[in-house]
């Protein structure tokens, strides 16, 4: 897989990255085997970038791409993601917003701009649906 150097960084990445979209199910049902199929095949293939975002799936396409990349070492792929959407669990009791998403788990979105919401991890496994 050729490579290329990220800006003026010394980090290099795969010439092409995977889109993890389609992993968080946003137009019918993925499971997880076939997710999992897709991640480790890309990752065979020497795919060393990743894209995704929290609004994927409603988490979805997170959680499942970490999953499969905690289990290799980190420096080995570079993660490129969106900034300002968070992905925050509904109160207990709270209305679940209607979502063009299926089966998603009980977070909505508020939008944070901050240095810290830049560096806050707020989808994590914790948002997976039970």
């Amino acid at each position: 897989m050729d490579t290329r150097t990220l800006g003026r960084t010394h980090r290099t990445v795969s010439a092409i990255a995977l889109g993890t979209w389609e992993l968080g199910a946003d137009w019918g049902e993925v499971t997880e085997t076939d997710a999992r199929a897709v991640l480790d095949a890309s990752a065979e293939a020497g795919v060393t970038l990743f894209e995704h975002a929290p609004l994927y799936g409603g988490c979805m396409s997170e959680t499942r791409t970490g999953e499969v990349l905690s289990t290799v070492p980190r420096d080995s792929f570079r993660i490129a993601t969106k900034v300002g959407r968070l992905l925050v669990p509904n109160e207990p009791g709270e209305r679940v917003e209607d979502s063009i998403f299926e089966d998603v788990p009980a977070l909505h979105p508020v939008f944070d701009f901050s240095a810290d919401g830049v560096h806050r991890i707020r989808c994590s496994n914790r948002c997976r649906k039970k």
